[in-house]
């Protein structure tokens, strides 16, 4: 046993990553809990114990396993910018006293979510493509690795309306409307963010497809896929999409329920009401997508 575990911290690139991890939250956690100061230099200390811990993470992930330092630097870039994006955008929405200063907060706060959400999609493709061949995407879904990346795709788009919401449309309503709250509405974008952050830590247990005819032949279909779409069997090693009247209808009512989402900012309807209406239309854009694979 301690053979086997020594072989694992000194042999291999995620024991080594990990023994390092835990050595820097033992140092970061004494610190915070016995020397901390609230002064400039513990902040500066903080951040740079975060990049540490974020560098670790992004040593053990699957991409700098395919091409060390590519794959690292494309993953380190990625979890960072989420990591700002969306801390930033936690704690604004969950610890906020009061609304006096948010138009403030949105000068700068929103051309940062901007740059942050550029650099975690386009890193977010550089990793994708070192894991699954781009033309092979839709081939993919007939494993879970598959299913869970696309159902973390699907999430972006009504993450994208409620990003624009709480961006634009909140300032201008906040400018005519000084007793408006945006807090429940930076919420229910926290909400939607939380499914992405659920399909991400299913996709991490999954194997992933580098070679999709040996994935299928060893793990098997997907349950969803199988569920929903009969014509899809294990002899299957790759699929089309193709846009029957059934894709169309379902592809229809995700549109409406996108624009639902939209309007009922618009008809000052509760923030959750919008959440339901986001999820109903991810749900609609996964069904649409596979009904309509062949």
């Amino acid at each position: 046993m301690s053979l086997t575990l020594q072989n694992i911290f000194s042999s291999f690139e995620i024991g080594k990553a990990w023994s390092f991890t835990l050595l820097f939250s033992i140092v970061f956690y004494f610190i915070i809990s016995v020397f901390w100061r609230d002064s400039r230099s513990f902040f500066l200390l903080s951040i740079f114990f975060t990049v540490i811990l974020i560098i670790s993470y992004s040593w053990a992930s699957h991409p700098a396993s395919l091409s060390q330092w590519s794959g690292l630097i494309n993953h380190f870039i990625h979890f960072t910018s989420v990591c700002v994006w969306v801390g930033i955008l936690f704690l604004v929405g969950w610890f906020s006293k009061d609304t006096s200063n948010w138009l403030s907060f949105l000068r700068w706060y929103t051309p940062l979510s901007i740059i942050c959400l550029s650099f975690t999609m386009i890193s977010g493709f550089f990793i994708m493509t070192m894991i699954i061949d781009f033309s092979e995407y839709t081939s993919s879904w007939l494993v879970n690795y598959g299913q869970s990346l696309l159902i973390k795709h699907i999430f972006i788009i009504p993450i994208f309306l409620f990003a624009f919401t709480n961006s634009f449309l909140v300032k201008r309503r906040l400018k005519s409307e000084k007793a408006f709250n945006p807090i429940p509405w930076v919420r229910a974008e926290g909400i939607l963010l939380l499914c992405i952050f659920t399909a991400t830590s299913v996709l991490s247990q999954q194997e992933p497809p580098h070679d999709i005819e040996t994935t299928v032949k060893s793990m098997g279909i997907s349950p969803f896929l199988a569920l929903l779409n009969s014509s899809i069997t294990i002899d299957t090693v790759s699929v089309q999409l193709q846009f029957t009247l059934t894709t169309m209808l379902l592809f229809s009512l995700a549109l409406v329920f996108l624009f639902t989402t939209f309007l009922a900012f618009k008809k000052r309807v509760s923030a959750y009401i919008s959440v339901l209406l986001g999820l109903l239309s991810a749900l609609s854009i996964y069904l649409a997508l596979m009904s309509g694979v062949h």
